[in-house]
């Protein structure tokens, strides 16, 4: 299973030739995410090929000989579009941000090139049992109810479909604890917020004409995580009732808000918490081991000792992996 020449070609004219049309087509798209997602891809032939193989491992745990996948919280699409090229018959993403299905509809139609893939903002209209694997990729951290929010993918999987879900937040990780000691998204300390905090102020410049440098970057920090059509319609209920709202609907429905700061909570899970949930909506867990990033790094040491001690990666890998079986 692999990625096609022509299409890795492709993949590196949008992601790092500046002066090719993809490129720069592609980077519109992305900044109006109001994200980082694919950022650190860009100039960075390294990333991208990181990228791919990751990819292409978890298409290799979900597809087999599955023919129709769910990916749910898509984001800008990279996966799900991998998934189309590796021979899956059938793969939809969802993701309720427009901005990055838009990216993920470019990646699909003018990169990948595969008309296998589409993208959607709910479940809403899917039939139930017709699909043979759900992926949950970075998600789980960021949903409000997590129970009913797999107890509903479940009705959308055959009887004994996959379910693969990865975090990046190991809550038995004492790096995690760490990063997430106060449970909010620290997006001051990321390089690419950075980038982004600075688009955003000069968006709200150019909405508030007149407005204070100080008044602009404190709105542009209390922004972070919102998409460009989300931060204009802050500002409009900012400046027609003086208070900030904490978040728009979609997000509030994705991820629990902190009434004081107005931040979005980021939830952090236990390996064996999740395998026990799915056990009780109906699940037979395969297997839950920590999520292995050197694997793709081609670090073949640290690759080694997540293999040989598992148990103890899992108390100190930051991210994790969980496959469960519908009952």
């Amino acid at each position: 299973m692999n990625v096609d020449q022509e299409t890795r070609s492709r993949l590196r004219q949008a992601f790092t030739e500046a002066d090719c049309e993809l490129y720069r087509e592609l980077r519109r798209l992305s900044a109006e995410t109001g994200s980082d997602h694919l950022e650190y891809i860009f100039d960075r032939p390294r990333a991208l090929d990181q990228k791919i193989r990751r990819s292409l491992y978890v298409a290799e745990v979900v597809r087999g000989p599955t023919s129709r996948v769910l990916d749910f919280g898509s984001g800008c699409g990279f996966l799900s579009c991998v998934l189309a090229a590796t021979g899956a018959g059938c793969v939809v993403g969802v993701e309720i941000n427009e901005p990055r299905r838009a990216v993920a509809q470019f990646l699909a139609e003018s990169v990948f090139c595969r008309p296998n893939v589409t993208f959607q903002s709910s479940i809403q209209g899917l039939d139930t049992e017709s699909f043979d694997a759900i992926i949950m990729a970075n998600v789980i951290s960021h949903v409000a109810r997590l129970p009913s929010v797999i107890e509903g993918l479940k009705s959308l999987l055959r009887p004994f479909g996959l379910l693969f879900i990865e975090d990046n937040n190991n809550a038995n990780s004492v790096f995690v604890r760490r990063r997430l000691r106060t449970r909010f998204w620290p997006g001051k300390n990321h390089d690419g917020e950075i980038v982004y905090a600075r688009r955003r102020a000069v968006h709200i410049a150019r909405l508030c004409p007149g407005m204070s440098q100080s008044m602009v970057d404190s709105l542009a920090r209390t922004t972070y995580g919102l998409t460009i059509p989300e931060i204009e319609r802050f500002i409009k209920r900012w400046q027609a009732t003086g208070e900030s709202p904490y978040s728009t609907d979609a997000l509030l429905s994705r991820a629990p808000v902190d009434p004081e700061t107005g931040q979005y909570q980021e939830n952090a899970f236990r390996p064996s918490e999740i395998v026990s949930m799915l056990f009780n909506l109906g699940f037979a867990p395969l297997r839950s081991n920590a999520k292995h990033v050197f694997d793709y790094k081609e670090n073949a040491w640290a690759s080694w000792g997540f293999r040989t001690f598992p148990s103890l990666s899992l108390k100190l890998a930051p991210a994790f992996e969980v496959l469960a079986c519908k009952k």
